[in-house]
């Protein structure tokens, strides 16, 4: 059974269907077409290394503490300090087995300076090793290290005054403890380094005062090589074309084997069927309409010009009922007296 479709809105459909074709294959050209290789970089070799700092504060035995340790984050009195005890932790991981020249040290740091952390300017600095310096070669892709130390703060007030009055400079002063170091990592293409620096910060010259660690962020690196990689391909969009051009030539192939041009039976049932949605409230339908002769005959032009004529004259507008036709012969009619006005859908009789 075939579609009944009008000649020009076939026509109408197949040219949609012809670009929708020529727009697939241009899409399935253009995604197929892209280089088969694009440019990637790749990690050959990465680390990770995690610091941390820990400490305890030892005092003198008192009457005001009921012991001698103190842990971290409180306010200390310099008057009751024995020592503190300092405890760094560095572990280190590489993403694969590597030869690794590790060297670190303890250090402490007095430092001169003005403003806050943000914006700190330092004036002048000295440092005091506390370890010597430690050099280890291993094979593999981990290590990690935890040193402890203890340090007293007396000789480092002492230095911050005796720097005061070399320098003439009315400055802060801090004490930095930091185990500080490097782990280069022997890649196959390229040495990485991966520098740590884990540190205590405690200020000088203060009868009360607190201590604060640095930032415990773990520090990453990378080696990094560029590769030449297969290109992805889009199947999304290689799918959804594929799909509208085969729906495409399926759909002109349907329109031109399965569609046919509705015959003048069908195309005037149509217009009866318009006629009766659009205008159906203003028309009576009647089983039969009795023959006379009329003196006047008119036939108008459209349902409009007939509905216009019964409004002027105050009389309904007829049709006579058909069980194949729906509206016998296509006619619809509006009687006054001996005229009649009719109007004829179908055209020849016309």
């Amino acid at each position: 059974m075939k579609i009944i479709l009008h000649n020009k809105s076939k026509k109408a459909f197949i040219l949609i269907m012809v670009l929708l074709i020529i727009l697939s294959c241009l899409q399935l050209f253009i995604a197929l077409s892209r280089p088969k290789t694009i440019m990637s970089e790749k990690i050959e070799y990465g680390s990770t290394c995690d610091q941390q700092a820990a400490y305890r504060v030892i005092i003198h035995e008192n009457e005001v503490y009921s012991g001698t340790v103190l842990e971290e984050g409180e306010r200390y009195s310099k008057r009751l300090l024995n020592y503190i005890q300092a405890e760094f932790n560095v572990d280190y991981m590489g993403t694969s087995e590597v030869p690794l020249d590790i060297e670190y040290q303890i250090i402490a740091m007095v430092n001169g300076y003005q403003g806050s952390s943000k914006d700190k300017k330092i004036y002048w600095s000295k440092s005091f090793p506390l370890t010597d310096k430690k050099i280890i070669k291993e094979q593999g892709s981990v290590w990690n290290k935890k040193e402890k130390i203890n340090f007293q703060l007396a000789e480092y007030d002492a230095f911050a005054v005796k720097a005061k009055g070399i320098t003439g400079m009315n400055v802060s002063n801090e004490l930095i403890i930091s185990m500080k170091g490097k782990v280069i990592a022997h890649a196959e293409k390229e040495n990485l380094e991966t520098p740590f620096d884990v540190n205590l910060q405690v200020p000088l010259a203060e009868d009360v005062f607190e201590i604060s660690k640095s930032d415990p962020s773990p520090i990453h690196k990378n080696i990094t090589v560029t590769e030449e990689i297969p290109a992805p391909i889009v199947m999304s969009l290689i799918v959804r074309y594929s799909l509208l051009l085969v729906i495409s030539i399926i759909g002109i192939i349907v329109l031109t084997f399965y569609t046919r041009e509705p015959s003048e039976q069908e195309m005037l049932k149509k217009k009866v069927n318009n006629t009766l949605k659009n205008y159906g409230s203003r028309i009576a339908a009647l089983q039969s309409i009795p023959k006379v002769n009329y003196n006047k005959s008119y036939i108008v032009n459209n349902i409009k010009d007939l509905i216009k004529i019964a409004d002027e004259i105050q009389q309904p507008v007829y049709y006579e009922i058909d069980p194949d036709t729906i509206v016998k012969r296509y006619e619809f009619h509006v009687i006054d007296n001996d005229t009649i006005y009719s109007l004829l859908l179908d055209d020849k009789k016309a």
